[in-house]
């Protein structure tokens, strides 16, 4: 995953060398450096299982969001991410950031494998961290190709495709900002045990994005995302892999808003 974008409130920004009227930015956080945000999620999901009444959940819940730099060298940081959502204990989780921004590795959660990261979507952690612009100066209008490989827990490694662009340059509130739209593209293959059958997940999910980011520092103001996942499921007992399968549909719906709040 590829600014000149990165995770939240995780950019510096680096004028020098820019061209009049076009921004660079470059990942170069100082040690400490610490930034809070709210993330108000909502989901849906539709399941349609052949024999079966269609069945419709709806949730939301907000998360707060802590985000720590470790640790920079000349390769990446390392950063402490800690998330608490109302009522429930903080989660910790480390990841790690390449110098292009790019979310890397999440090497730990709360000092487990990052296996156990389950069903938490880094999209809704991270909003800008899939389908980031590419390196060197932009302008107002640009666009760019989104073509990087992506690692989802408990799936293969598949590509994301799709088209992003700068926006807007603009001042809001006294601050400067850049605007960055984009709009991609996921193939799904996920296999997952529960406790009554596995759950094996065929399809694509489709996302569009916007983030605003301060030029004074290029952290992120605000992010809005929505994805729409549309997926082929089949249903086994648990631990096997003979006899047919129940077949039926899944479409999820998710849309996250992050704003820092300080």
């Amino acid at each position: 995953m590829v600014v000149c974008a990165a995770l939240v409130g995780l950019v510096g920004l680096a004028l020098a060398g820019c061209a009049p009227g076009t921004v660079e930015i470059a990942f170069s956080p100082e040690e400490g450096t610490v930034y809070r945000y709210a993330i108000d999620v909502e989901s849906t999901t539709v399941t349609n299982v052949e024999g079966e009444e269609e069945r419709r959940s709806a949730n939301t819940f907000t998360l707060a969001a802590k985000h720590e730099v470790q640790s920079t060298d000349a390769d990446g940081s390392e950063v402490k991410v800690t998330l608490r959502a109302t009522g429930s204990e903080p989660r910790e989780l480390l990841v790690r950031l390449d110098r292009a921004a790019q979310l890397t590795e999440v090497i730990q959660v709360e000092g487990l494998p990052a296996e156990v990261l389950g069903e938490l979507g880094l999209s809704e952690i991270f909003p800008a961290a899939v389908g980031a612009p590419p390196e060197g100066p932009l302008r107002p209008g640009m666009t760019w190709e989104v073509d990087d490989p992506v690692q989802i827990t408990g799936s293969p490694r598949a590509q994301l495709s799709g088209l992003g662009r700068l926006d807007a340059l603009d001042v809001i509130d006294g601050k400067e900002v850049a605007i960055v739209r984009s709009s991609y593209r996921l193939p799904v293959s996920r296999t997952s045990q529960g406790a009554n059958s596995s759950q094996t997940l065929e399809g694509h999910q489709t996302t569009r994005s916007r983030t605003m980011y301060d030029l004074a520092d290029g952290s992120v103001l605000s992010a809005e995302a929505e994805s729409v996942g549309r997926f082929v499921l089949e249903l086994r007992p648990p631990g096997s892999d003979l006899g047919p399968a129940l077949v039926g549909s899944l479409e999820v719906r998710v849309r996250s808003v992050t704003k820092r709040v300080s």
